[in-house]
């Protein structure tokens, strides 16, 4: 199916649309990437405000939808995409944006969707798939889960993308690393972490989940408290930053049950050195290629290790990185992807 057309969509999902786009392309398709948006008026200013208290407030299991009316106009902007492209096929990423019926409207093209969340927290997803040819998922207990509305489904891990990821030269000047969202969890982790190796250069980047803490940041910013808390990065300052840390933590989401998120593989990918929680499909598949902590002690006690024992920390790193290049970047993932959907 090369030099066929392929559109692929997303909706403020990290801009993975952008590496699968960029794959597709590079094996010889014609391929068209969007990424939808709703006009931010007033009503959907306070719409988001009120989910993110909400969620503040009770910390949802699973994800709010959008509205209505939310939906329609991403649905009606994205028809429009779709009928002035004429794509063969549609790979949507996550596909919580449009209705049923925009779906049917594609159906004389092969509709694709790669979940990179879990249908846990999406659980109204579901009643849609039988519009969908192929479907992925990026946690593997999803595929169980799906069995038993009677949707088949693949696992299709997540990965690193090679432009933004890859070994630099760097001198390694922070001592632990950690990028992702500022959820209240992760913080005070965090700041027992700072509090337990008080004498190491620790550095923190991420958006903040509670706008009160995102308020202390910007009032206290200069403080003790907030200097090594920093906000968002781009996908290119994160492989730098990774490349010049000793240590990378890495802290799922509820969510991964069996399955990796993104950051999983974009450390390994500048071979560095990565701590993450436990995961089967992670001791699985890096094996003796990163580390992996239980539970708090065991954590700090991996940390302390770690920052005294240099060639350990390298060994272990060349290790993960290995398996990733190998294994896990976003080229690979197309490639399984085109020979299951027989493209």
């Amino acid at each position: 199916m090369k030099n066929k057309k392929i559109l692929v969509v997303d909706y403020d999902f990290y801009n993975y649309s952008d590496a699968i786009a960029y794959c597709l392309r590079q094996k010889g398709f014609d391929t068209k990437k969007v990424s939808v948006r709703i006009p931010l008026d007033l009503r959907t200013r306070i719409y988001n405000w009120i989910v993110k208290k909400s969620d503040e407030l009770f910390h949802f299991k699973t994800a709010v939808p959008l509205l209505k009316w939310q939906i329609r106009s991403i649905s009606e902007s994205l028809l429009k995409e779709y009928e002035a492209y004429g794509p063969d096929c549609v790979i949507f990423v996550k596909a919580d944006y449009i209705d049923r019926t925009a779906l049917a409207q594609m159906r004389q093209s092969k509709l694709v969707v790669w979940m990179m969340d879990s249908y846990r927290r999406y659980p109204h997803l579901i009643r849609d798939l039988d519009m969908f040819d192929h479907i992925f998922v990026f946690e593997k207990s999803d595929i169980d889960l799906l069995q038993k509305h009677r949707f088949d489904s693949r696992f299709l891990p997540l990965c690193a993308d090679g432009r933004f990821f890859y070994p630099r030269s760097r001198k390694r000047d922070i001592d632990i690393l950690f990028i992702g969202a500022m959820y209240p969890e992760r913080m005070k982790l965090l700041r027992r972490i700072e509090s337990r190796f008080p004498d190491a250069v620790i550095q923190v980047y991420g958006y903040y989940i509670n706008r009160v803490e995102l308020l202390k940041k910007f009032l206290y910013k200069h403080s003790a408290k907030y200097k090594n808390f920093h906000g968002r990065v781009t996908p290119a300052e994160a492989g730098d930053l990774y490349s010049r840390a000793r240590i990378c933590l890495n802290i799922h989401g509820g969510q991964s049950r069996y399955g990796a998120n993104p950051r999983t593989f974009e450390i390994l990918a500048t071979r560095s050195f990565e701590i993450a929680d436990y995961n089967p499909y992670i001791e699985e598949t890096l094996k003796d290629g990163i580390s992996l902590y239980r539970d708090e002690p065991e954590l700090f006690s991996e940390i302390e290790y770690y920052l005294s024992h240099d060639a350990e920390r390298e060994a272990v790193a060349a290790r993960g990185y290995e398996y990733t290049v190998r294994q896990h970047m976003f080229s690979r993932r197309i490639d399984e992807l085109i020979e299951e959907c027989g493209w």
